[in-house]
This record gives C-alpha cells, structure tokens and sequence, in this order.
C-alpha cells in the first residue's frame, strides 16, 4: 500500500467522481478487474475481500478525501462509501 504524508485532498464534485475514484484505487489495491466493480457491489459479499484489504481501502479513501470514514460505511458497498464521502467532503466545506 502507498504511504503519504499528506492528504492529497481529491476535489469531491460529485457522487459519480467519488466512484469512479473509488474504483479505480479498489483496482489499484486489490488487482480486481474493473469490470468487477458494479456500484451495488458489496465490498465482501460480492468481491470477496477480507479484512485487510478492507482497512487498506479505507485507509486510502480517507487519505484521498480528506475526510474520516467509520467501518461500518464500507460494508453494504462501493454506492454507500461513495455518498458518504461526497456529504463528510461537502459538510467540512460548509
């Protein structure tokens, strides 16, 4: 997983650039196809990925978004995280 020292403060716009962004770093860190990635995909469910994998994705999502995100976001799927990140981005800009 790649280390950073500081946010790299990803501009939020909307809930799609959020996907989209999303699942381009789940392909960077987990090798899955794209193709793989439905937006009702849940994360374990329906791609099979275990706990590590998880706190690597959150980890990183955090880092890009600037934004805190509680395990629980990540469980029902890539949609949920998506719209989560986009209302945490807008209400630290508010």
């Amino acid at each position: 997983m790649k280390q950073h020292d500081e946010p790299q403060g990803t501009e939020v716009r909307s809930s799609e650039n959020v996907l989209d962004e999303l699942k381009k770093m789940v392909v960077e860190l987990t090798d899955l196809p794209t193709q793989a990635l439905a937006t009702n995909a849940c994360l374990t469910t329906d791609l099979g990925l275990d706990e590590l994998s998880l706190a690597q994705i959150l980890a990183e999502a955090e880092h890009r978004f600037g934004v805190r995100i509680p395990d629980r976001v990540l469980r029902p799927g890539l949609q949920e995280l998506a719209d989560y990140i986009l209302s945490e981005a807008r209400r630290k800009t508010t």
